[in-house]
């Protein structure tokens, strides 16, 4: 699943929601608009008409990127599978990253979940624009700026940024030598390193952009493949090891 082209952009895309929620488990990012859809509304329909048409027609579609909107514009959306992935290995995941989102964003107006090597966004709003997948959760605490804080974090960062590619598996922490910060990094386990190198390096400069001078951080980000990056003040494991 190298080479990935996740096609949908945290601050202006088709997922323009106002982020009111935000998960990780696993390999798995969602976002989710705070707004919820009437109830007495045909939202609902229209959306499940949408997913549908994307789940089934995103896998005929070149490079498996897909665009659909329900015929009375109440809805958009948007499906990515990694563009090597074999048309039936994209139908299986796009299905299950459906449900999934249907079930973290019940009766939201827009949503979007980046599940296995497929990606679904959707919205009241039309799109216009395309980038790179991210979906990034910051400390809110900040640190002082007379500490050395930045210095080991910078540590951190480029050390994962250079040894991740030749870990086994693409996955690795490291932390800096005064302890003040720990890192772990993970690519995507059939990633060359090239390309893990290339996404790791873009998701620090993400990172640190996203969340400034705050004591922790993770990401999720989508460019040449698929990435994650974290760093805390504290020592700490990942749940899932491999991203697969």
């Amino acid at each position: 699943m190298k080479g990935v082209t996740i096609l949908l952009l945290l601050l202006g895309f088709c997922c323009l929601v106002r982020s009111q929620k935000a998960s990780i488990d696993g390999f798995e990012a969602s976002q989710c608009n705070g707004q919820e859809y009437p109830s007495n509304s045909n939202f609902e329909t229209s959306l499940i008409s949408v997913l549908a048409k994307l789940q089934i027609l995103t896998p005929g579609t070149q490079n498996f990127n897909r665009y659909e909107n329900s015929p009375n514009g109440a809805v958009y959306g948007h499906a990515v599978c990694n563009y090597q992935a074999m048309a039936t290995d994209c139908i299986a995941c796009l299905h299950a990253a459906a449900d999934r989102l249907l079930e973290l964003c019940p009766r939201r107006i827009g949503g979007r979940i980046l599940f296995g090597f497929a990606t679904i966004c959707y919205t009241s709003q039309k799109a216009s624009s395309v980038n790179g997948f991210e979906s990034f959760i910051c400390n809110g605490q900040e640190y002082p700026s007379n500490s050395n804080f930045e210095t080991s974090l910078n540590y951190v960062l480029a050390k994962l940024q250079l040894l991740t590619p030749g870990t086994q598996n693409f996955n690795r922490y490291e932390n800096s030598p005064d302890g003040a910060v720990y890192g772990h990094a993970v690519c995507h386990y059939q990633s060359t390193p090239t390309d893990c190198i290339t996404c790791l390096h873009g998701a620090a400069d993400r990172l640190l952009e996203a969340c400034p001078r705050r004591i922790g951080g993770q990401i999720f980000f989508g460019l040449a493949t698929i990435c994650y990056t974290r760093y805390e003040a504290y020592p700490f494991t990942d749940p899932s090891e491999v991203i697969s």
